[in-house]
């Protein structure tokens, strides 16, 4: 059977969407391909260019051409909310998202604290005014403070305490009971949980959650899932039939892959 590749590469996009000055005006001229290319025009990507980038960018700021043999799309126009990465290359593989809503970890506290504290796990907060949630003193749940805020939740566990696994069940209950964008369930191989307490921060007066690079989690022994809104993954392709496939990019390293050319 013939396979079909999907290349991604993450922060690498070819240009805005048409209602970017109507919905994130902030991004209007947002084209780090062009940018990278014009400050670099020298800068050689055959592979890339064979098929199709320059095509896809619409202009050639440096050396690197269109291509004749080429099959390629421009900028997709996407429907998903925000400037969330996940949720564009799960559209770009048919995900139909679900408009999601925006709100502070603080406005879904008292639910997802009392359905964690319902499947058995040992919760406590942490904070003054601003509060987070403590799980079997090794896993952190707040606003994620690197992504748009409001938009994304992280589960950020120590890994040398508690399994991924277990991890991964706290994030499916967080999930099941809030409606932002994304919950991200991850952690590393820590020899303290308290550099997790430790890079605890609060922005704008409304965000409170954990710096994740300041925590060390991405340091030892880094494992991530990410759980969009709306998004089954029980219809996608089996991790563990990608692996059989050596295919493993495609599905559990993720967070780290977008479109090189249907770039979100």
């Amino acid at each position: 059977m013939a396979r079909f590749v999907v290349l991604v590469i993450d922060s690498f996009g070819v240009g805005a969407m048409k209602d970017v000055t109507l919905v994130r005006p902030q991004d209007a001229g947002a084209n780090t391909c062009g940018h990278i290319l014009s400050q670099l025009p020298h800068l050689q990507l055959p592979t890339l260019e064979t098929l199709g980038l320059i095509n896809a960018l619409g202009y050639a700021p440096g050396d690197m051409q269109p291509s004749d043999s080429a099959t390629w799309g421009g900028v997709a126009e996407l429907q998903h909310e925000g400037g969330d990465t996940f949720m564009g290359h799960q559209e770009i593989l048919g995900t139909r998202p679900l408009p999601p809503l925006r709100m502070p970890f603080r406005d879904v506290i008292d639910r997802v604290e009392q359905a964690l504290v319902s499947a058995g796990w040992q919760v406590e907060r942490r904070g003054d005014d601003l509060q987070f949630l403590w799980v079997n003193q090794a896993v952190a749940i707040g606003d994620n403070l690197e992504a748009d805020l409001g938009q994304v939740y992280n589960i950020t566990a120590n890994l040398s305490v508690i399994s991924f696994d277990d991890a991964i069940k706290m994030g499916r209950i967080v999930r099941e009971q809030v409606q932002v964008g994304r919950v991200i369930t991850f952690g590393g191989l820590l020899t303290d949980s308290q550099c997790i307490l430790d890079a605890a921060e609060s922005k704008e007066g409304r965000f409170i959650g954990i710096n994740a690079p300041r925590s060390g989690a991405y340091d030892n022994g880094f494992q991530v899932v990410h759980m969009g809104y709306g998004v089954d993954e029980k219809v996608q392709v089996p991790r563990k039939n990608c692996m059989k496939r050596a295919c493993q990019p495609c599905w559990w390293v993720r967070w780290q892959i977008s479109s090189a050319i249907l770039m979100a």
